[in-house]
This record gives structure tokens, C-alpha cells and sequence, in this order.
């Protein structure tokens, strides 16, 4: 079976962030948790929420506007500024993915990006930024790209 619409948006988002030289230390699907950061820097790529319109009355077609989410972590050196830390990591996720093709018209945005920071003061600094991605797309009723 072909990979659902929403699972095949995260994996462009992945392929473009791990095109060498990869954005992060780390890059990976799921959540950026300053607890967990094992490396300098990581990048972690998720779905926040999708919501449909139908575009034919038996269901066949539907447009899905999709939150995509970029968490990005950085461990700043001691004394140092958080943000300054993550700040690399940010820009150089949000020029790949500016510069992202849009593979046979699969998606498209639906809105403007988000950006949101946030830093983590425990033992270790770490700035944490999240870009959200708001992305359109038209899935069939198997959830499948129709338009790739």
C-alpha cells in the first residue's frame, strides 16, 4: 500500500532537510525534546492536525489543509544565548524548505508560515524554534496523493 498523503508531506519535508549537508545533527520524525537532545542540534519533523473539505459528494476527493511542524533544537554553549543557538538551525531549515520543489503539483501552501520560540533553562541552555508549515494538498478516499 502507498503511503498516505500527510506521511508522504513529512517525508519531503525530511528529504529536504537531510540534503547534504543535512540542517541538524539529528534529524528525525517526531518531537524535539530538550530532555532528549543528544546532539548540538536537531531537527524534528511532525504533523500538528489536518482538517478536510470534500470535494465530491461520494467522498472520492478530499482537500486537506495540513499543519506541518519543523521543531528545531540547539544546546547553547554555557552562558550563551539560546535563540543565538537555534537561530542557524531555523534559517537553514526555512531555505530548504523555501527552495523545495513541489513534486507534479502533490502540494502547495495554504497560508502563511508560523515561526515560535522558545527556550529551556534547566542545567543546559537549549533554544527551541518550531516552524509550521500550512500545506494543501488533495488525497482520495484511501487517503492517497490524487494529484502527483
Amino acid at each position: 500500500m502507498t503511503a498516505s498523503a500527510h506521511l508522504q508531506l513529512t517525508d519531503a519535508v525530511m528529504a529536504a532537510l537531510t540534503a547534504s549537508p543535512p540542517v541538524a545533527h539529528i534529524v528525525k520524525r517526531g518531537r524535539a525534546v530538550p530532555a532528549q537532545l543528544t546532539a548540538a542540534t536537531v531537527a524534528a519533523v511532525r504533523l500538528i492536525r489536518s482538517t478536510g473539505t470534500r470535494l465530491s459528494i461520494d467522498g472520492l476527493a478530499t482537500t486537506w489543509h495540513t499543519a506541518v511542524a519543523i521543531e528545531m533544537g540547539a544546546r547553547a554553549a554555557a552562558d550563551s544565548d539560546g535563540h543565538a543557538a537555534v537561530d542557524p538551525v531555523l534559517q537553514a531549515a526555512y531555505t530548504r524548505i523555501c527552495a523545495q520543489s513541489i513534486a507534479g503539483g502533490a502540494w502547495e501552501w495554504a497560508g502563511e508560515p508560523e515561526i515560535h520560540w522558545q527556550l529551556d533553562e534547566a542545567d543546559t541552555t537549549v533554544g527551541l524554534v518550531t516552524i509550521v508549515l500550512p500545506i494543501q494538498h488533495i488525497a482520495g478516499s484511501t487517503l492517497t496523493p490524487l494529484n502527483t
